[in-house]
């Protein structure tokens, strides 16, 4: 998995085609970006930050706990 998002997702996340219109809407959200060097004006987005703003987690951590006998349940 990349850790920078596609252009098609940005425009998923933002709901905007036009960068500026994106760059509006990604400040509302509180997501940070930088524009690309160039005339290209495409911005980058990293997905670990995107999550972080957005409160995602990328896995649910598991807490393995080791089995023990339970001999209250002999009484």
């Amino acid at each position: 998995m990349d850790d920078i998002l596609t252009e098609i997702e940005v425009v998923a996340l933002t709901g905007k085609v036009r960068h500026h219109a994106q760059r509006r809407m990604l400040e509302a959200l509180g997501i940070r970006y930088t524009p690309r060097p160039g005339r290209n004006a495409t911005l980058i987005v990293m997905r670990a930050h995107r999550d972080a703003a957005l409160g995602l987690r990328k896995t649910m951590r598991v807490v393995e706990q080791p089995a023990a006998p339970n001999f209250a349940a002999l009484d």
